[in-house]
């Protein structure tokens, strides 16, 4: 339950700031957390202040969070970095 209304908050801040959010599916953003959250070795629901960014070109990038301290996420690498 948690994990959709997550995911549903995510995709409403997303749509709702004008970023179209570039995932390879529909179900990647779903393991991208659960990815995100294993590495970190935390919960998702520990996952906060999501913030999403663009590249030099305006389209979606990644998003930045805070899980305990400031991370960046990057859609194309799937790159993770402490910020």
């Amino acid at each position: 339950m948690k994990k959709m209304l997550f995911i549903s908050m995510l995709t409403c801040f997303l749509s709702c700031t004008g970023v179209q959010a570039s995932i390879a599916n529909s179900t990647s953003s779903s393991s991208q957390f659960d990815q995100i959250a294993t590495n970190l070795s935390i919960n998702e629901g520990q996952i906060k202040e999501i913030k999403a960014f663009k590249d030099k070109n305006n389209a979606a990038a990644g998003f930045t969070f805070h899980a305990g301290q400031n991370y960046k996420y990057y859609y194309a690498t799937q790159k993770l970095e402490e910020i």
